[in-house]
């Protein structure tokens, strides 16, 4: 059956239930009072993520996140006399300190 057979089906079988005047505001009051009775992950991703959607909130996150990768990234390398026996040990599985 396609879209026009149904479509003549369906005005053929008329309209016997009038709808109620505040059908529409009776409909979207049961939805927000059922997504308002089970907030999922969506609603919890939106209230925690929502603030980053300002600018300012934005840059000082951005801002943060660089500080802290940049003051991990510094405390961890390797000494400078080590450098040459870091690269090897992150080359060659021979080069590690375990092996030796």
């Amino acid at each position: 059956m396609n879209d026009s057979e149904l479509d003549k089906i369906l005005l053929s079988a008329g309209n016997e239930l009038p709808l109620p005047p505040d059908f529409g505001r009776q409909v979207w009051r049961r939805i927000e009072s059922s997504s308002a009775a089970s907030p999922g992950l969506a609603s919890w991703f939106e209230k925690v993520l929502s603030p980053l959607a300002k600018p300012a909130v934005a840059a000082a996150a951005i801002l943060t996140m660089t500080a802290l990768g940049l003051g991990l990234g510094a405390g961890l390398k390797p000494r400078q006399e080590d450098w040459k026996e870091a690269y090897v040990e992150s080359v060659s599985p021979f080069g590690s300190p375990h092996s030796r």
